[in-house]
């Protein structure tokens, strides 16, 4: 797969553009990067890489024209270029609500979002669909200070509706996320971090919330951690800051991009020596707030 992204990023410009978190280049190879931590299919991770590159309803910048479709397919499968370019022409909210139909068929007929040309797709097409554009939200989608944004409870929804993801992923630990569930626990965890850097009862509180009501997030665990750590409560530190790691390195991108994710896993890995080492007067709690807030 490397081989892959040395052709993709000689054959388009994706460097030179900017995307949310870096430049296009850097998004694509991203989103290629978690569905192979998913433990996708090697056609769903290969999709994945070059999955918006013919311009999609929300990202209209098309790399390359629909004339060179035989070229991509060359790259990497007919299989894995036709979801491609269904993901680059269809709608996403189309797609979802094709599976929520009840109906045994197979097979479906949808619209092109701008020609509204039509495209025959099969129910294991949108099932794979949903799986990219699951690592597609994840990798991009933060505030503009790169903190947390609304977008988790989208993805059980393409999840529920039978995403093709592995039994092991992470969101199979909780069986349900709203919109509002995700809004109160986020609102929950910022107020832990910008108000309560002092106050690590308080904050205690707010994380546990948090962690009730969005029981899959490694940033949360860790926090907690952070702060066991400190009140000298060390196998509980331990607990939590494994706990937070492997969810980390399950999801293979961290929901709170104010870090990078290799930044996470350090200050996890950190806790855990400190803990099992029975250490005092550390003060991690308060200086994670100061590094988040001022990230």
């Amino acid at each position: 797969m490397e081989l892959l992204q040395q052709q993709l990023s000689a054959l388009i410009p994706a460097g030179e553009l900017s995307h949310r978190q870096g430049n296009f280049l850097q998004h694509l190879v991203g989103v290629y990067e978690i569905l192979l931590a998913w433990g996708c299919s090697e056609k769903i991770c290969a999709a994945g890489l070059f999955h918006s590159i013919y311009g999609t309803e929300y990202f209209g910048t098309s790399l390359v024209n629909d004339e060179y479709r035989g070229d991509i397919q060359n790259l990497i499968g007919p299989e894995s270029e036709a979801l491609v370019y269904a993901f680059c022409r269809l709608g996403r909210n189309d797609i979802v609500s094709a599976l929520n139909k009840q109906t045994d068929s197979d097979t479906f007929t949808l619209s092109e979002v701008i020609s509204e040309a039509k495209q025959t797709i099969t129910r294991q097409q949108i099932q794979q669909l949903l799986s990219i554009e699951m690592a597609n939200l994840l990798e991009q989608l933060s505030e503009f200070d790169k903190s947390p944004a609304i977008m988790m409870w989208r993805l059980w929804q393409a999840a529920k509706v039978g995403a093709e993801i592995s039994e092991n992923h992470p969101i199979h630990l909780q069986d349900a996320l709203s919109e509002s569930q995700e809004r109160d626990a986020l609102l929950s965890y910022h107020q832990a971090i910008k108000q309560n850097a002092s106050n690590p009862e308080q904050a205690r509180a707010l994380l546990n919330k948090c962690v009730s009501l969005n029981g899959v997030v490694g940033e949360v665990q860790l926090l907690l951690a952070a702060i066991l750590l400190d009140e000298g409560e060390y196998a509980a530190a331990i607990s939590y800051s494994c706990k937070g790691c492997l969810l980390l390195r399950q999801w293979a991108c961290p929901w709170d991009k104010r870090l990078p994710l290799s930044d996470w896993l350090g200050i996890g890995e950190r806790i855990t020596k400190l803990a099992s080492l029975g250490a005092t007067n550390i003060n991690l709690w308060p200086r994670m707030c100061q590094t988040l807030n001022n990230a």
